[in-house]
């Protein structure tokens, strides 16, 4: 699933199903864990300009919970933003979802069938998937445990169709890592310039992924 600010950025969500993925390393999470039973599916969410990423574990992909989460992980979270574009899913076509939207004033676009190339979201489908089989532990039915640590890093990586991080272009800053002897990117930044230093990184932004969505095109249309 994508979402999408008109003068910003967007949003695309789509569902993951999980994978029974092998071991291959331990990660600490911070904070206090909160076990998911029976979670077999993921919803990826993520901001199209930005680049910034929600994941949300689901026991069940239903209209109902759906459209809970992209209330709260993107509406009452991140502002109401202009469009949603995700698959034809049952969940995202079904009443519920589509009254919460048109509630909001949100449009509603769907990817063609068979068209992966068409939604935004599915290579970052392709790197959670990697990350989480990276991470998951000998209990394979806790491949959801290290999720919040694992969206942190995602959103704190430079992504390469911007340059940026997604929670530099959000916030205006680097977030402080976990560790406390990291060092944090752009640290010292003065709050006067930050305007104009963000309008900057944001026309370059879009030159980029014009760039980058030129180069797909010319690709598929092989």
């Amino acid at each position: 699933m994508f979402w999408h600010y008109e003068q910003l950025m967007g949003h695309s969500i789509d569902l993951l199903k999980k994978e029974l993925l092998k071991k291959q390393e331990k990660i600490l999470s911070y904070g206090q864990h909160k076990k998911y039973k029976d979670i077999t599916w993921l919803l990826v969410m993520q901001e199209r300009f930005t680049k910034w990423v929600e994941l949300a574990p689901l026991r069940r992909a239903t209209a109902p919970s759906v459209t809970k989460v992209v209330t709260e992980r993107i509406i009452l979270r991140h502002g109401r933003p202009e469009s949603i574009l995700s698959d034809k899913g049952t969940q995202f076509m079904s009443g519920q979802f589509t009254e919460r939207l048109e509630e909001c004033g949100i449009r509603h676009k769907t990817a063609p069938v068979y068209s992966p190339h068409c939604n935004p979201v599915e290579r970052t489908n392709r790197s959670i998937k990697t990350m989480i089989s990276q991470f998951v532990e000998k209990d394979q039915r806790e491949w959801d445990e290290n999720l919040l640590a694992l969206q942190f890093a995602y959103n704190t990586a430079t992504h390469d169709a911007t340059g940026f991080s997604p929670a530099y272009l959000n916030y205006g800053r680097e977030l402080c890592p976990p560790h406390p002897g990291e060092e944090t990117r752009y640290r010292n930044i003065k709050i006067d310039t930050l305007p104009e230093k963000l309008d900057d990184a944001y026309a370059l932004v879009r030159v980029r992924l014009a760039r980058a969505f030129q180069h797909q095109e010319r690709y598929y249309n092989l």
